[in-house]
């Protein structure tokens, strides 16, 4: 899941800004997929750049770091087990 934060960019609609920030979030369930993820959007952010001109490539800094999502599999289950329980009692209801 990749999630914007944050986008700024100028002080009016009316004039191209000389820089826009952009703060986005990444989270994935293995490293892999995540290191995949981010280098793609390296990739597209640079060749824009390229492609529109820029007189330098974007400066991308990481922020944060945060551990990789892990679902626990009992709690999947017990999560699942009262959905379908609560979705049984609804359907029966007049």
């Amino acid at each position: 899941m990749v999630t914007i934060g944050a986008l700024q960019a100028g002080t009016k609609e009316n004039v191209i800004p000389d820089e826009a920030i952009i703060k986005l979030n990444v989270r994935k369930f293995d490293e892999g997929v995540r290191r995949r993820v981010l280098d793609a959007m390296t990739r597209v952010v640079n060749a824009e750049a390229a492609a529109s001109g820029a007189p330098k490539l974007p400066e991308i800094t990481p922020l944060d770091r945060y551990v990789l999502v892990e679902n626990d599999a009992m709690g999947i289950c017990c999560m699942t087990s009262s959905r379908n329980s609560v979705a049984a009692r609804s359907r029966s209801m007049p």
